[in-house]
């Protein structure tokens, strides 16, 4: 179990891609514990038994803490800020394992400072995790390991500055917070970084249907659609691949939204929603050249469009408002379309704090994974949503 958990956030860090001095400063470890661990839903599962057991291998490592409570607790109050050249992108960070991530933050930082702690319970807390030897200064109530003093005072639970998050080797500065039972974060760097690319308004969706558990929201010029179906759907026979590059050829705008849909649980489901028009005198000629099979589910009509005995076998779904290219067969397309919410009501689409003049976003539905394959019922998702804004681009990142 602890291992699927872990391949979750794997398909997240999948899905999304220099000053060397970094640096990560949180507010204190117990706010950070009590506000996003303990009231985030999908990191409060993660943390328990059922989940990845954090919790419990807390318990075990604050037993060997022979400081009294009192200092402990000024030492979890306390801001602490860690300095480091490693490089963090955004897989390093989405890191499931906060134990480890504390522990291997604590190893490769090269100064280290804490507010209001007794070197004491400093050394008591270092020595579980194996390092010694440490190079501790003091001032006042505040002290460091090394030489860096902290950057500046901050109201968020955690910020900082990082290199390479979207492995481009750029600065990226971040902030996050805890919000109705949220994590967000925010992450950026300057627009420069990044080539201009047009944007899209998500509302246009709102009266869709679109099901998934993981949605890659973007905008796909039309001399680029065939490249990008075939990172999908491969082999197929000769026949079907030029049948592939007809349909392209009957599609009708030079750039559309384009929303790629799986699922965590079964990869082979895979549906491109394109919102487009096909030229429909165009796809019938296409379709009876080859004796496609068709039919219709409620609005939309749909052929068979290739073999299965030579690859993937996909179908083609289709209205006068957009088409979908699919491996679900048209029995559980009638469910889909069926039983499906429109996308304003999904919780995560509720969540989006910017829907205007957006160039991505993620969107991933951990509900039915984790109640399929942990038996755990939590409203959990996450977003990440690409932008810019006032010269600067933007990651914003909420976990729920």
């Amino acid at each position: 179990m602890k291992i699927k958990i872990s391949l979750v956030f794997l398909i997240i860090s999948v899905v999304i891609g220099y000053s060397n001095e970094n640096y990560i400063k949180i507010k204190s470890l117990r706010g950070f514990y009590d506000e996003v661990i303990n009231k985030v839903p999908l990191f409060r599962y993660i943390n328990s038994k059922e989940g990845m057991g954090m919790e419990y291998t807390l318990e075990v490592l604050s037993k060997s803490i022979t400081s009294n409570s009192t200092d402990l607790n000024i030492f979890l109050n306390s801001p602490v800020e860690f300095f480091t050249n490693k490089s963090m992108n955004y897989e390093y960070l989405l890191n499931p394992n906060y134990i480890h991530f504390l522990n291997d933050l604590l190893k490769t930082s090269s100064s280290i400072y804490i507010g209001n702690t007794k070197i004491n319970v400093l050394k008591d807390v270092f020595n579980i995790f194996n390092i010694k030897n440490l190079k501790i200064s003091k001032d006042s109530s505040e002290m460091w390991i090394g030489d860096q003093k902290p950057v500046s005072n901050s109201k968020y639970i955690v910020s900082g500055k990082i290199n390479n998050f979207l492995n481009e080797k750029k600065d990226w500065y971040f902030v996050g917070n805890e919000y109705d039972k949220s994590f967000s974060a925010t992450f950026t760097t300057l627009e420069k970084n990044f080539e201009s690319k047009t944007t899209f308004d998500i509302d246009i969706l709102k009266d869709k249907k679109i099901f998934g558990e993981v949605l890659d929201i973007f905008l796909l010029q039309k001399n680029k659609f065939l490249n990008y179906i075939r990172e999908f759907f491969v082999p197929m026979d000769e026949d079907s691949s030029k049948a592939l590059e007809e349909l392209t050829e009957s599609i009708d705008s030079k750039e559309f939204l384009t929303i790629t849909s799986r699922n965590i649980s079964n990869l082979n489901d895979i549906t491109l929603f394109i919102q487009a028009n096909l030229n429909k005198n165009k796809l019938s000629i296409i379709a009876n050249k080859r004796r496609m099979k068709s039919g219709k589910i409620g609005t939309y009509y749909y052929y068979e469009f290739t073999y299965s005995k030579a690859g993937t076998q996909i179908y083609v779904y289709y209205n006068d408002e957009d088409f979908l290219i699919s491996t679900i067969k048209p029995s559980r397309m009638k469910i889909y379309f069926g039983e499906s919410p429109r996308f304003k009501l999904l919780n995560s689409y509720k969540a989006l704090k910017n829907r205007k003049n957006l160039e991505r976003v993620l969107m991933i539905d951990l509900v039915n994974y984790i109640e399929k394959n942990f038996y755990g019922s939590i409203n959990s998702f996450v977003n990440v949503s690409f932008f810019k804004k006032e010269k600067n681009y933007i990651v914003n990142v909420t976990i729920k």
